[in-house]
């Protein structure tokens, strides 16, 4: 069995490195939801752009796709409506 730094990296690092996102992300959005409707969006926008800034630096760049899916399921689409219809 061969395995590459791809490899290592994916199985290793990126999965449980998402996973763990995954939930980071959803318990801000749960709990920044109850917040004014310009915090909560602020709020996002900070997180998309630091993980951004983090990726960028340190990881993988197909990394960022993977994770901007996360927080977009887990952090904004539960809240949209909720942030819509707040004010």
């Amino acid at each position: 069995v061969s395995f590459t730094s791809a490899d290592v990296y994916s199985k290793d690092f990126e999965e449980p490195f998402i996973v763990a996102s995954r939930g980071w992300y959803r318990a801000r959005g749960n709990e920044w939801i109850a917040l004014p409707s310009t915090d909560f969006v602020r709020r996002v926008a900070d997180c998309i752009r630091d993980e951004t800034d983090r990726v960028n630096v340190m990881m993988h760049t197909n990394t960022l796709k993977k994770l901007m899916a996360e927080l977009n399921a887990n952090m904004i689409a539960p809240h949209v409506d909720s942030c819509i219809n707040k004010e």
